[in-house]
This record gives C-alpha cells, structure tokens and sequence, in this order.
C-alpha cells in the first residue's frame, strides 16, 4: 500500500512542490511507502532533490517515459484529462495506492465527473473560476463551462479533498454553493532559498552599478503579461530610463514566445536608455534568489485576477516590493500585507506609471514577515497530506 504523489511538469512550482513534499518526508519518517511519479528528465533537470529522495527509504521517485509524457500531454484538454487520469491508474495500480495526490488538479477535472477510481484523490486546483472576470459574453461562457465542471466533479466520492492556494474567500464560496466539505485552503509554500555564492547580477549581466534592476521571471507567457512589462519600458520618462535595467529571467511559453521577447528587449534597447535583458530557460533557486536579493523591484501583471503568484512569495522572502495586478487574489495579498503597488489593467504605459512611482517611494515598508510566517513548506506539506480521512504518517502528523 502506498501514497502516490503524480506531476509530471517540471517548471516553476511543480518542481518547488515536489521539493517541499521530498523535504517533508526526509524530516517526517514514515513506514507507508512514498512514491513520486515525475517528469522523463526529472533527475537530470533537478539532481539535488533526486539525491535527497534516495536518502529516504520508504520514497520511491519513478519518473514517466518519454512517450508516456508525449502522450498525456498531447491533444485537446478534453483528450489530456482522460490520458493522464489512464497514467495515473496505471502507477497507482503498479504501486497498491490507496490515496493519490495529484499536485497540479486541473487538467483531471473533465474525467472526474465520470470516472471514480479505486483509490482517493486529493488535489491543488488552479484558476478556479470564481474570481474570473464576467466582463462580456465569452467570459461568461468560459465561467458557466468551469462552474458546471466544479458542480459534476465534486459530486465524486473518490475525490477527498481539493485545495484552493490562498484564498479561503473562494473555499467557502465553493463549498457553500455546492453544498460540500471538498475544498480547503493552502496557503502557498515560501521556500527559504539559498543565494549562489559569488553570484553578482550586476557583473553578471554588465549592468551599471547605479541602475535599479527591476525583475519579471518564471514562466513567460501572454498570461503573465511578459510582453506588456517589456513593452512598459517605451513608456517611462525620458529622464529616468538611465537609472533602471529591465532583466526578464526564466522559460517561455514556446519557441515563438520566445522569439517575442527577444524582439521586443531588442526594441527597447534600441529606443530607450533603458538596458533590456533576457535570460531564457531554467532558473536554479540559487541564481533566482541571487537575482531577487538583488534586484529593486519584481513586475507580476498576471492577466487572471483569480490567481495567485508563488512570485509573490519569493519577492516577500527577499523583502521586495512588487507591482502587480489591481484585482482578484493577488490585489486582497498585496493589500493584506502592503506587498507593492497595484495596476488597474495590464497596459504597458500603466505598468511605467507604477514603475515611475516605486521609483519615487524610497523605502518600502511591508509586512513580509508575518506573511512568511503563514506560509512555511513545512505547513504546506503537512495540509497536504493530514487529517482524518488518510491513515496517519506519525503521531507527528496527529498533533
């Protein structure tokens, strides 16, 4: 009998949850075997925590093949749900799993309203839909679509527990609306990264010692509005383009994304004062907590106000202001703990006003710490995997 953990994406915070979980279990032995099903390169991409889960001799890490991987990720959404809840089965049934946790919940939503497998699922949902905009008609066709798919899926039984990042507002409006007990609160892990010894940004990237880096990185994408906080730098007085750098850091969306920014950091460079960086792929914690350290500033104009950002987290961790989307989550964060500065829409030339202000404020004063305080991989982890309804780990876990 077993725990199967099952993500098999590699960026951003998939892999940070898995190291979390890995962590968690190092220091919360167990006698229940572990396993971990990961992306085909999971090892090769992230050997350290490789090294440390062969430390723990309960926990295996599996990673899927190559063409499995090809498979659950081609296709429409509706075809990727059904593959990748077949891969599931297949390595719970492999390993006897009596409860599953499926770490990133989304793309199984549409094959749970009609399959009810023989083990338990637990899972963290992304951009649920009640905080999506109802603006015009195709925003509200896509919010009825997703509200009908929460109704049916959270009518199965083998569903245990889903977990909403941050936001208790929308657990309880779930559970009020559909009359259940399924969806609880996890408050997103902020790692206690690591610097890179020896790691200048500055000489790093022949950035001017006088320049203020101001810092957009993870997973580039339309969604994460990349291209408008590029584009911003257009937008900001002549007179203080000479005292900033623009570093985008971190793996695009695709190769034509890709190709996007460079033009438009190539435009910048060109028209402004403003020197424009972009450092494609992978960024280890260490050389993205060196950057965060040392940077003035971190741009996240996510374009779905329902989501939050594990940004955010690491900007409070290095004690950084952000500016960011004015609605949903990530405003009620920012205003909760004075996280930075908000925008009303995600338009470059508003984008640089805030810029220009954060410029002007000095100092900036937050309550950084206590959010840190609420949000430890630690507490992460064990809401994860406690409560009545899974057999105890330890009497560890009891408490």
């Amino acid at each position: 009998m077993s725990y199967l953990f099952f993500d098999i994406q590699i960026t951003g915070h998939h892999t940070e949850y898995i190291g979390h979980l890995i962590n968690y279990f190092k220091d919360s032995p167990t006698e229940r075997a572990i396993v971990f099903i990961v992306h085909p390169h999971f090892k090769e991409s992230v050997p350290h925590l490789a090294n440390e889960a062969c430390k723990i001799s309960p926990l295996k890490l599996i990673e899927v093949s190559d063409e499995e991987y090809r498979k659950a990720t081609s296709g429409n959404l509706f075809k990727q749900s059904f593959t990748m809840l077949k891969l599931v089965i297949r390595y719970a049934k492999r390993y006897q799993s009596t409860h599953v946790f499926l770490l990133s919940f989304n793309v199984f939503q549409l094959c749970l309203i009609f399959i009810r497998p023989a083990f338990k699922i637990r899972g963290i949902l992304f951009l649920q839909f009640y905080r999506m905009s109802k603006g015009n008609l195709k925003e509200r066709l896509k919010y009825l679509r997703k509200y009908l798919i929460t109704k049916l899926y959270s009518n199965n039984r083998q569903i245990d527990r889903v977990f909403i990042l941050n936001d208790p507002k929308t657990a309880d409006y779930l559970n009020n609306r559909f009359r259940t007990g399924l969806f609880h609160v996890l408050n997103d892990p902020v790692p206690l990264l690591t610097p890179l010894s020896g790691f200048n940004s500055y000489t790093h990237y022949d950035i001017a010692p006088e320049r203020k880096i101001l810092l957009h990185l993870g997973a580039l994408d339309d969604r994460k509005g990349t291209l408008e906080f590029i584009q911003s730098a257009l937008h900001i007085d002549v007179k203080r383009q000479g005292e900033l750098a623009f570093l985008v850091a971190g793996s695009a969306s695709s190769p034509k994304m890709s190709e996007e920014i460079n033009n438009q950091i190539r435009r910048v460079n060109e028209a402004t004062q403003i020197k424009a960086i972009y450092d494609p792929g992978f960024l280890p914690d260490a050389k993205m907590k060196s950057i965060l350290d040392q940077c003035y500033g971190i741009v996240i104009p996510y374009k779905n106000p329902e989501a939050s950002s594990g940004i955010l987290g690491h900007a409070a961790a290095s004690n950084k202001p952000v500016i960011a989307t004015g609605k949903g989550l990530l405003k009620e964060l920012i205003e909760q703990y004075n996280l930075g500065l908000l925008i009303d829409e995600v338009r470059p030339e508003l984008i640089a006003d805030k810029i220009e202000s954060l410029l002007s404020a000095g100092i900036w004063v937050s309550e950084s710490a206590k959010f840190l305080v609420e949000r430890t991989p630690v507490t992460f982890a064990s809401t994860i995997v406690k409560n009545e309804t899974c057999p105890p780990f330890n009497n560890h876990l009891q408490r």
